[in-house]
């Protein structure tokens, strides 16, 4: 398995970990934060989005 393909298997198990619990962590500017799905459902789907694609990517593309 090469690095980047363990890399997204991770980043995926973290995907839905994320989806399970209803926050996600993702960088802000300097710093990162947490996301609640409860506060801000808007921004939390869109990180999950991004987070599921980069793990695709990782996966099969890379």
């Amino acid at each position: 398995m090469s690095p980047f393909k363990g890399i997204g298997v991770l980043i995926f198990l973290y995907t839905v970990y994320c989806l399970f619990t209803g926050d996600v962590y993702a960088k802000d500017k300097a710093s990162g934060r947490t996301v609640y799905k409860a506060d801000e459902p808007g921004s939390y789907w869109t990180i999950i989005v991004i987070y599921f694609s980069l793990s695709i990517a990782c996966i099969f593309f890379f």
